[in-house]
């Protein structure tokens, strides 16, 4: 079997031919499709570029997906990292197309605590945004679970996070 990483787990492939001679293909997966990570600046994203090599290593043949030139294929929200967090975690999102984007922290009684972005952006995936555990008075939370929520005009995601002091 040929032993490939990818991320933070592995592919084990094999390909022997099977009783009537023909080639038998087989991926097994360390991780699940969805923990390929998307840290690259440039698209196509980490996944689809995995998905794509392992279509192929099965003989297929594919064009590139369309809308993996220079926007997102989908607009997402990810996992905070790091989470459990102190001081300071990142959000990473993506928009498929040009929108009206809303990305807020709210404490759990679902009171705003900070807003991180409220404005238009383009399609793109975005890395750059912290949150320090301040409120939008810049005055220092409590530890705890606080949810942060994506929205934008086809779109509403929200996700948990853990602040440790």
């Amino acid at each position: 079997m040929h032993y490939e990483t990818a991320g933070y787990g592995a592919v084990l492939a094999q390909a022997t031919a099977n009783a009537q001679g023909m080639t038998a293909r087989v991926v097994l997966s360390g991780f699940g499709y969805m923990c390929v990570r998307d840290d690259e600046v440039n698209f196509p994203f980490d996944r689809v570029d995995h998905l794509l090599h392992i279509m192929r290593w099965f003989e297929n043949t594919i064009d590139d997906p369309i809308g993996a030139g220079d926007a997102p294929l989908v607009t997402s929200l990810s996992q905070n990292y790091p989470n459990p967090f102190n001081p300071e975690t990142k959000i990473e999102f993506c928009i498929k197309t040009r929108a009206r984007v809303s990305l807020k922290v709210y404490n759990v009684s679902g009171q705003l605590v900070r807003t991180l972005v409220d404005k238009e952006l383009n399609a793109g995936a975005y890395k750059n945004y912290a949150w320090g555990g301040l409120d939008d008075n810049n005055q220092a939370v409590a530890s705890g679970v606080y949810f942060y929520r994506l929205v934008t005009k086809n779109f509403d995601q929200t996700r948990k996070m853990l602040m440790l002091k």
